[in-house]
């Protein structure tokens, strides 16, 4: 799975899109059967947690 990291730099709506985007990729990974394995899972939702707050962040930031 890739994570994309973006800043700031990137149009709001464009990290917007992306936020809900991994939001919804975030609730598939939580609601998988295991076909994937727990570990696997728990790495994929860790790196999409760093990178959800990356992207509110930056819009946090550009809306100021």
């Amino acid at each position: 799975m890739t994570v994309v990291s973006m800043t700031a730099s990137v149009p709001l709506e464009q990290q917007i899109s992306t936020l809900e985007t991994q939001f919804a990729r975030m609730f598939e990974l939580t609601n998988q059967t295991p076909d994937i394995a727990y570990d696997e899972r728990i790495d994929d939702l860790n790196r999409l947690q760093k990178s959800l707050k990356k992207h509110y962040d930056a819009i946090v930031t550009a809306l100021s």
